[in-house]
């Protein structure tokens, strides 16, 4: 049947739907079942719909309809920016929005996040600027999403309002790279335009948004998807603003010499000279797609500014009214820009001093907490640890290096990869784009030879499905290796519901759809999906740099990635495996190296922080600029982002403010000498603690709480006990703690944390290492205690096998700061640390002591494995978090008091020393063979 009629029955199945859900009837799967049959039998265009058009249809609408917000948007504005969008919305006709949500409705979005969707853009376009206010101003805003999670929708429907509002001139900066920019420009043509800008000699039939609207509502446009800028096309189509009705627009790479020719042209043709005051008096809409990249000025401390950024600047220096909005996954070193710089000529640099906002969050959206922050032992987990890839490539490599044979893991990713494709079309969706990422290296060359080596074991597959599928899926496995290895694949890897029978009759259809692509700039190949609608492309990708930014990959299921950065915004640019996956959420795999997951790890914890942070001072109603000094005060600070990137935040000399923060130790050295001295100084510690007649309270779960503990007692604990130093070393936590206690703030409250009943986890049933103890169990730290039950810990041993780390940085439990509040065991369970230390009743340190039974095994040891259990302490381990509350929830201190306070309180350190310490070896990365 014709995908076009699939899809036509699709979406009005879908209308249907949404109009049922908002008039409050609830669409469950009965519902849409009763619907689709009643649908059969009046429409007879779709009587010939094979059972298989059916179950795609109905599994496209099931994982479409019921998708709703995970996490609302969080809104950061300057008090100072006037207000405008709702004294005037009735006012405004709102045309292209409306054409813009019929669109979205009929690719199947879901009516709840349209609706989300809307209330954020109008939150944006409030902050914009009225375009009918005259005079002179601007305005500087950031809007914030995670990796693939939906900013270019949410700019496309802001355009559309901002057009109806009666913005004149849109310019995109669509990417730095031909294919961004054809790619943001193709989503304008359907999601803005209403037409294929290549077609512009054309008439041609309306695509996306131009079906919904009326003909002579189709914006003006002056590059396509086969040219960007040039002042000989635009001079000869004889424009001028002032005589064009409706918004322009100009959808342009990031390059220097674009961005110089297009302001040359504007300030040309319109014969402005903007050191004489003659600007245009037009409303200009900057959108800076990819913001944090190269449009940060890192020559701000050398006196000068870097060639992209002086053009962007010099752009919106042509008009009296502009807005410039970056957009980012990673806007870290956007909140590093000086929000002090200036230019006579060119006026301020980027800072977003206007408003900050976070864009919601679909519960379909698989992130960085989908992998990085789940805690599953069993197959199912979405993230495959690997130590083999460098008999492929080495980490460190040069051009010059040979690349050598594929390693196992990269074979089992593969066969991954064929299975999740047979089973999503097993599931319904056949003709489904689908994409596997290989991304081992930034340099050209190496790419087009691992994709030769791929494309070796894809013929040896490919062979192997020729030469078995004929027979029963018995037969198969049993005459061919191949086929046998790819079932084998399967129960290693997936806990799903379908069985190898049942997806062994798509598997050769899977295998003989697979093409594999090596993409980058000298590549010649076009990951060109739309050539493929009919039937979906099904292609692994080895490339590097050019996947790293903004190109989306369709229906990724499977990323084999070994690059590594000490970055957070390098490191989360290059998570193209983050995006909306519905209906195949449990297919999606993560190959990794353990040290780029610990440092993914590291990272998805500070942006979650970083985002409470924002929501926490929305609420309080600061300010952009007030946030980015926290920002810049964070522990993580100095690995947020490319040093030449924070040259406006950092200097000799850094403050850091540790209020509202929670740090924990979780990497422990292997020495039975050091874990029995940790644990003497914590029997130390509750000793005197009795001894002293401190408070205490006993918890339901057996913990037991002392009060107003004396901060030297902490300090004698910390300086005592030794671990692997975290993000924040003990000294400056030793002098955090001195500074509070010196400017007399509250004692703190100690928690020796036990629990109520133990586990009984797989792992812990595994045979011993020969000549290692049995993990220790019940332990008695003080007589006036009650026992303690050690929480098992399946830790992972470091490459020299010195330390062992917990594999996620939370080593108790994601509630255990409830211990400080009033009512431990009554308090409401929260999703997130941050919460309880920032509830107004906590305003008081806390240390929780963890008595933790531990053992090793691989990362991906499963059950039923024949893995061997290493016990590296014959005692139980001691670890401890502790934490600080916001100087805020202070009682009886007044906001001159509290500010004082968080001035003093601040420790400092030299920046250099620490870079040097950790990023020697940071470079920026550029593909290109030359390197």
């Amino acid at each position: 049947m014709e995908q076009v009629a699939i899809e036509d029955c699709t979406n009005t199945l879908l209308r249907i739907f949404n109009e049922a859900k908002a008039s409050g009837k609830k669409v469950d799967a009965e519902f849409i079942n009763t619907t689709i049959e009643q649908l059969k039998l009046l429409l007879p265009q779709y009587k010939d719909f094979s059972d298989e058009d059916w179950k795609t249809i109905k599994f496209k609408i099931e994982t479409s309809i019921n998708v709703e917000i995970d996490e609302g948007p969080i809104i950061l504005a300057n008090p100072r920016v006037e207000r405008w969008l709702d004294h005037k919305r009735g006012e405004i006709d709102w045309n292209y929005w409306k054409a813009y949500k019929e669109f979205l409705l009929d690719q199947g979005r879901s009516l709840e996040v349209i609706k989300e969707t809307e209330k954020t853009i109008d939150e944006i376009l409030d902050c914009s600027g009225d375009p009918q206010k005259e005079g002179k101003w601007n305005r500087r805003g950031l809007v914030m999403g995670n990796v693939q999670s939906g900013k270019t929708q949410n700019y496309l429907g802001l355009l559309n309002k901002a057009i109806d509002a009666g913005y004149k001139v849109i310019i995109v900066l669509g990417g730095h790279l031909n294919e961004l920019r054809t790619q943001t420009q193709e989503r304008l043509d359907e999601g803005v335009i209403g037409k294929e800008s290549k077609k512009r000699y054309e008439s041609g039939q309306p695509i996306g948004v131009g079906k919904y609207r009326a003909e002579h509502l189709r914006a003006s446009f002056l590059t396509t998807t086969e040219g960007d800028f040039k002042k000989s096309v635009a001079n000869s189509f004889g424009i001028h603003f002032s005589i064009v009705d409706g918004a322009i627009i100009f959808v342009i790479k990031k390059w220097a010499s674009v961005l110089n020719n297009l302001s040359e042209w504007i300030a040309e043709k319109h014969d402005l000279d903007v050191e004489a005051g003659q600007k245009l008096d037009h409303q200009l809409l900057l959108i800076d797609d990819e913001a944090d990249y190269a449009s940060i000025n890192t020559k701000h401390e050398k006196g000068d500014i870097t060639a992209i950024n002086n053009n962007i600047r010099k752009l919106l220096a042509l008009f009296n009214r502009s807005t410039y909005i970056g957009y980012t996954a990673t806007p870290f070193a956007n909140i590093f820009i000086d929000p002090d710089e200036e230019h006579v000529d060119i006026g301020d640099d980027l800072f977003p001093e206007d408003f900050m906002i976070r864009i919601p969050t679909p519960d379909s959206y698989v992130g960085q907490k989908h992998f990085f922050q789940s805690n599953d032992d069993s197959k199912a987990d979405p993230v495959v640890i690997i130590d083999d890839n460098e008999v492929l490539l080495p980490a460190k490599s040069n051009k010059e290096t040979p690349v050598g044979v594929l390693p196992e893991s990269l074979k089992e990713a593969i066969r991954c990869y064929l299975i999740t494709v047979a089973v999503r079309s097993l599931r319904g969706t056949p003709k489904a784009h689908s994409t596997m990422l290989i991304n081992m290296t930034h340099l050209t060359l190496l790419q087009n030879k691992i994709a030769e080596v791929v494309d070796e074991y894809m013929d040896e597959i490919r062979s192997a499905a020729d030469f078995a599928m004929g027979y029963s899926m018995e037969l198969a496995v049993k005459k061919s290796r191949v086929i046998s290895d790819i079932k084998d694949s399967f129960y290693k890897f997936y806990e799903i519901n379908e069985s190898f029978e049942e997806i062994f009759n798509h598997l050769k259809r899977a295998i003989g759809k697979t093409k594999v692509f090596a993409v980058h700039g000298k590549s010649g190949e076009s990951l060109d999906y739309s050539a493929y609608k009919a039937n979906g492309l099904s292609a692994i990708v080895i490339g590097g740099h050019k996947l790293s930014r903004g190109l989306t990959l369709e229906g990724l299921t499977i990323s084999y990635f070994t690059r590594n950065s000490k970055t957070y915004d390098t490191l989360m640019q290059m998570c193209r495996w983050f995006g909306y996956r519905p209906g195949y959420k449990d297919l999606c795999k993560l190959f990794i190296t353990e040290e780029s997951f610990e440092w993914y790890e590291f990272i998805s914890n500070a942006i979650d922080e970083l985002y409470l942070e924002l929501e926490r001072m929305s609420e309080q109603k600061k300010t952009p600029g007030e946030f980015g000094l926290k920002v810049r005060e964070h522990p993580g600070a100095l690995l947020i982002t490319a040093k030449q990137k924070m040259n406006a935040a950092h200097s000799h000399t850094r403050s850091l403010d540790l209020a509202g923060r929670r740090l924990r130790k979780y990497e422990f050295y292997v020495s039975d000498e050091n874990n029995l001295n940790n644990l003497n100084v914590t029997r130390n510690l509750i000793n005197r603690l009795f001894d002293e007649g401190v408070n205490q309270y006993s918890a339901a779960d057996g913990s037991t709480i002392f009060y107003d503990v004396d901060h030297s007692v902490i300090k004698d604990f910390i300086s005592d006990t030794k671990y692997v130093e975290g993000e924040v070393t003990d000294d400056l936590l030793l002098q955090y703690i001195s500074k509070l206690e010196k400017s007399g703030l509250p004692k703190f409250t100690v928690c020796i944390k036990n629990i109520k009943n133990e586990k009984n986890l797989w792992w812990s049933q595994k045979q011993v290492q020969d000549g290692d103890p049995e993990l220790p169990s019940i332990i008695s730290l003080d007589h006036r205690l009650p026992q303690i039950k050690p929480s098992k810990r399946k830790l992972l041993a470091s490459v020299s096998g010195n330390t062992v780390c917990w594999e996620r940085q939370e080593i108790g439990d994601k509630h255990d700061e409830r211990y400080f509040l009033q009512d431990p065991d009554n308090a409401p369970e929260e999703s997130n640390p941050f919460y309880y230390i920032t509830n107004p009743e906590r305003n008081q340190p806390g240390l929780i002591i963890y008595t933790l039974s531990i053992g090793t095994l691989p990362k991906n040891a499963k059950k039923g494995g024949d893995e061997i259990l290493g016990v590296p302490h014959k005692d139980p381990t001691i670890s401890y978090s502790v934490s600080f509350p916001l100087l805020e929830n202070l009682k009886g201190k007044s906001k001159r008091e509290i500010d004082r306070l968080s001035r003093e309180t601040k420790v400092s350190y030299v920046v250099n020393q620490i870079w040097k310490a950790l990023n020697e070896d940071l470079v920026l990365e550029y593909e290109d063979d030359d390197e």
